[in-house]
Formats: structure tokens, C-alpha cells, sequence
């Protein structure tokens, strides 16, 4: 079953104490906005959702799955919030969050990306994540 992960962005404030005599400022508040209003989908600079497949490669608009996967990500079908998880960001530590692969196919995809001794990188030629 294919699977599309679909990036939010959800608003993060961040409140500082800034002293006017000294130099001395500290973090006393940090608030995750979470209703569903605050949570909107990811765009890129053309204003395109930003949605990727099971190995966080970016799928264009074009696929019927991501569009699928758009639909069903509505904020309104989320679970609750003590049921997310936390942790790394998926694009950067994708590995975090796979279901059922062996440690075999995660040596198999960092294997996959070397050629006669060179790392190949993939990039999205937008420069989005």
C-alpha cells in the first residue's frame, strides 16, 4: 500500500524576557499552536503542497496518491494530540518513522546511494526540503 506523508506547519511562539538595563534575555514560554485552525499544509515558493512518498522524496501535485493523502490529512481527522508523536523532523530522520523495515533495507537504501565510492545526494531542484 503506497504511503504519502503530507508536511503542516504549525505556529511555534517563542516568548523572551528582554532586559532594558542589562544584557541579559531568557526563553520563559514556549507554545505549540495546535487547534486546527493553526494547522495548515506546508507550501513551497509556488504555493504547491508540500507531499512525499514512504522514503520522504517529494511527489508532485500530479500524484493521485498525494492527492489522496492531501484529502484524508485534513487537521479535522487528525487523532488527538496526546497520540502524536514527537521527535525529529521526518524529512531530515526519515528512519525514525518507517514501519516494518528491517535494519537490512536501511543498509540496502544507504548502500544504494553510494556509486564506485561516491555518495550521491538527491536535491529537489526547488530547493525545498
Amino acid at each position: 500500500m503506497p504511503r504519502r506523508w503530507v508536511r503542516y506547519q504549525l505556529p511555534v511562539m517563542v516568548c523572551v524576557d528582554v532586559s532594558d538595563r542589562e544584557e541579559h534575555e531568557q526563553v520563559t514560554k514556549v507554545v505549540l499552536g495546535t487547534d486546527q485552525a493553526d494547522r495548515q499544509p506546508d507550501r513551497d515558493s509556488d504555493g504547491q503542497v508540500l507531499v512525499y512518498d514512504e522514503r520522504m522524496e517529494r511527489v508532485g501535485a500530479d500524484d493521485p496518491y498525494g492527492r489522496q493523502a492531501l484529502q484524508a490529512a485534513d487537521p479535522s481527522q487528525w487523532p488527538e494530540r496526546r497520540d502524536w508523536e514527537e521527535g525529529p523532523d521526518a524529512l531530515r530522520d526519515r528512519w525514525l518513522y518507517e514501519d516494518g523495515d528491517s535494519e537490512d533495507d536501511l543498509e540496502e537504501d544507504h548502500d544504494a546511494g553510494e556509486v564506485a565510492g561516491e555518495v550521491v545526494v538527491a536535491v529537489d531542484p526547488a530547493g525545498q526540503p
